[in-house]
């Protein structure tokens, strides 16, 4: 988790650039959740890579119709965007556009 305070049109914008890990996520998205819970900014960006999607029929797309649970973000991650209010950009601008971000080749899938 590397965090970096901007100012732009003098607002204090924090990024947070994250790498979860490929594996249990539980304990880095509780992590990140109480990092973010301490915090007071005007505005929170939080880019990077999750390891996971957010929606299964629109952030995936392969043969492999069971995606495992771990795939899937956390519902502690799905709390703190609740709480904190932070939403997912690219949905609010392409609500039921199906865009993906990374390709498989192993698995032979998509997903963003």
């Amino acid at each position: 988790i590397l965090m970096v305070e901007i100012e732009f049109e003098n607002k204090k914008i924090l990024l947070i650039e994250i790498y979860a890990p490929n594996g249990p996520q539980e304990h880095f998205f509780q992590k990140l959740y109480n990092n973010i819970k301490k915090i007071q900014y005007e505005e929170i960006c939080i880019l990077g890579d999750f390891n996971a999607i957010i929606d299964k029929t629109m952030d995936y797309k392969g043969e492999n119709k069971k995606i495992t649970r771990k795939k899937v973000l956390l519902k502690n991650f799905h709390d703190l965007a609740k709480e904190t209010k932070i939403y997912d950009a690219c949905r609010e601008h392409h609500p039921s556009k199906t865009q993906f971000t990374f390709y498989s080749n192993r698995h032979q899938s998509w997903s963003r």
